[in-house]
């Protein structure tokens, strides 16, 4: 199957299906669960769900030599490119930073050096993620195979080319690399300074430090509510990440005055109180609104309010403890009013907003840039890669935008 819809390539570019391409294609294993042998090793093992598309440093799970020996799971090079084959994650890719294994889930796609860059190969399926998921839930088949993958034909100028292009498609994701990084030692060490602080502080309920809302959803039949929106809206999925900053979906103004959702501002807190997501915290970097699965706290302070996004990440354990339902676990409004948080005096607040706030700062910035450089790659990989626009030319985008 063709990944590309352009129907003149430049003169020297061909077509070239993944199996050409690769030194070998393959899937992994997994060791049985009932021998504890073969896990707790130190080889890394990538699950389907840690494929993110981006570098895979490190893996929730690492087997031992003898689990691997014991199971359909093999060693995988470096720079090999997975991609998830089956289920929710389905397309999903990642790139080996170094030799890892995976389980059976995972294609493995073991680039020829002499033939491709494993860059562009990760970059031309990336591109084409909508058709692959497209073929993965087609009427006869719901997954993908190993077959379909190796058959699933690309774009190929010469390798120098391919090179040019990886290395400045590179240079925004490199550069997307350090900005997470960035942001999360900035939150790590705001963490710690909030440990410290919060050692010695007093506990108090915390509907009487802040304000709890709880969200809503406008009637989805009410198509004026949803059609042409402007305001941010989110559900709880959303709060499975440090920071939103993007909404789940728009709502108009009527649909948010005629519904149970309220305003948030950015640097509340919402946490998930019902279902897979019960228990998860985030950071908002948006003003946005929510539905009935999520709540949002804040206090007219703001240097307390980033304060509490810290007390409550502390106290969620208290909180899951509180959940009730046998098919769906949840906590209601009134549980998270009464969930005991520390509280700071003035002294030790004054310091949090001195030393933590910046680092907070530091990685909402961090994020909000990565919003900006993935809308500059996602906008220069289909010309790159079907040859509209050249090297040189995309080159000098690139460096403004990652000055």
């Amino acid at each position: 199957m063709r990944l590309f819809a352009a129907n003149i390539l430049p003169p020297d570019w061909k077509v070239t299906s993944i199996e050409k391409l690769c030194e070998r294609v393959t899937s992994g294993g997994t060791p049985s669960r009932r021998q504890s042998s073969y896990y707790n090793g130190d080889i890394p093992w990538v699950k389907t769900q840690e494929l993110r598309d981006c570098w895979i440093v490190d893996t929730e799970e690492h087997l031992t030599e003898v689990g691997l020996r014991n199971s359909s799971a093999k060693i995988l090079p470096q720079h090999t490119i997975l991609m998830a084959m089956y289920g929710a994650t389905v397309g999903r890719l990642g790139i080996l930073i170094k030799p890892m294994t995976c389980n059976q889930a995972a294609c493995a796609m073991i680039v020829d050096a002499n033939v491709a860059d494993y860059r562009y190969v990760y970059y031309q399926l990336l591109l084409a993620r909508p058709q692959i998921f497209d073929l993965a839930n087609g009427a006869a088949q719901q997954n993908l195979s190993g077959a379909t993958i190796k058959s699933l034909e690309l774009p190929l100028p010469p390798l120098p080319e391919q090179l040019g292009i990886s290395a400045t498609l590179g240079a925004i994701d490199d550069k997307i690399e350090s900005n997470r990084r960035v942001a999360e030692l900035s939150f790590e060490l705001a963490q710690c300074l909030y440990v410290e602080a919060s050692a010695s502080a007093s506990k108090l309920p915390l509907m009487s430090v802040g304000s709890v809302v709880l969200g809503g959803t406008p009637d989805r039949k009410n198509k004026t509510f949803w059609s042409n929106g402007t305001v941010a809206w989110i559900n709880s999925g959303a709060a499975n990440q440090d920071v939103i900053l993007e909404a789940s979906e728009l709502i108009t103004v009527e649909g948010l005055a005629r519904s149970a959702a309220k305003m948030m501002p950015a640097g509340a807190t919402v946490i998930a109180i019902t279902g897979a997501t019960l228990g998860q915290v985030s950071l908002l970097g948006i003003p946005t609104s929510g539905n009935q699965s999520v709540v949002g706290v804040w206090a007219e302070d703001e240097n307390l309010t980033s304060w509490l996004h810290f007390a409550i990440r502390a106290a969620i354990p208290e909180l899951i403890g509180s959940a009730t339902g046998a098919a769906q676990q949840h906590v209601n409004k009134k549980n998270v009013e009464e969930l005991l948080v520390t509280v700071p005096d003035a002294r030790t607040l004054s310091l949090w907003a001195t030393l933590a706030i910046p680092l907070i700062t530091k990685s909402v910035t961090s994020l909000k840039e990565n919003l900006a450089l993935r809308s500059l790659r996602d906008t220069l990989l289909p010309e790159l890669l079907s040859g509209r626009i050249r090297v040189p030319e995309a080159f000098e985008v690139v460096r403004e935008g990652v000055a």
